[in-house]
């Protein structure tokens, strides 16, 4: 007989000393009692051990001490219920400050100018400053290669200009005509910020 079978008989035989068998189950285990040596040695075993503790002097069942929890702080549900409200609350914050930025960027759209009217403000400003650059760097021949200097009256010289300005930095051009304009500011009322 294994461990297994052993525990099982004795849980039988627990079972009917403490009168706990149906009727039917009682009969059985009285007639397994009749021939199976083992089964009468754990009802032995059992009337023993429950006749040792009988004869102890006890006044007073003692009292069994709740241990702590055996669960970890996170599985408890207050905490779990207060973590998901937190957590929701949180999401609906998020989405109220994401819709909130949605609506804003719309209006934005909504006030801003179509693109056509952006691209035909585009062309024109661009053809300003290019035709600026073009009347800034007739003034400056060192802008002009060594080996021609055209005349500024015949039709080559307008295109040799307008592809100088063409190659010329955008930069550059701005930096020119920043200075140019610095001098005769020099000679203007004085500015009115510090430092400058």
């Amino acid at each position: 007989m294994n461990g297994k079978q052993r525990d099982d008989l004795d849980w039988l035989a627990f079972r009917y000393v403490a009168a706990e068998l149906s009727p039917a189950e009682s009969r059985e285990f009285e007639s397994r009692l009749e021939h199976d040596q083992q089964a009468r040695e754990a009802v032995g075993r059992l009337v023993e051990v429950t006749c040792a503790i009988r004869s102890l002097e006890w006044n007073a069942v003692p009292r069994v001490e709740r241990g702590p929890r055996s669960c970890p702080w996170y599985r408890r549900r207050g905490v779990q219920v207060i973590g998901g409200l937190a957590l929701g609350l949180g999401l609906v914050v998020a989405l109220a400050i994401r819709g909130a930025r949605n609506g804003e960027s719309e209006l934005d759209l909504a006030a801003a100018p179509p693109a056509a009217e952006l691209a035909v403000v585009w062309i024109a400003a661009r053809t300003e400053v290019t035709a600026r650059q073009v009347e800034e760097s007739a003034g400056w021949r060192w802008l002009a290669p060594a080996d021609r200097e055209p005349d500024s009256g015949s039709p080559m010289a307008a295109g040799w200009l307008a592809d100088s300005a063409a190659d010329t930095p955008d930069w550059m051009v701005m930096a020119v005509a920043a200075m140019e304009s610095g001098e005769e500011d020099q000679h203007g009322p004085a500015s009115d910020v510090k430092g400058i």
